[in-house]
């Protein structure tokens, strides 16, 4: 059985707590943002990424 690191883990938990809180997304080009009720400022942002293959 694969441990798992604190690190990962945290960053696990901080992911699925931006997912709780969320009410809204927008896309920008390759980029999505997480939004919470009215707020301006994301919650979270993620880059999308051309694959090399």
């Amino acid at each position: 059985m694969m441990r798992r690191s604190n690190q990962a883990t945290e960053l696990e938990m901080r992911y699925l707590s931006v997912l709780e809180q969320t009410t809204r997304f927008e896309i920008s080009g390759n980029t999505l943002h997480l939004y919470a009720a009215r707020q301006v400022v994301p919650l979270a942002m993620f880059e999308a990424t051309r694959s090399a293959l």
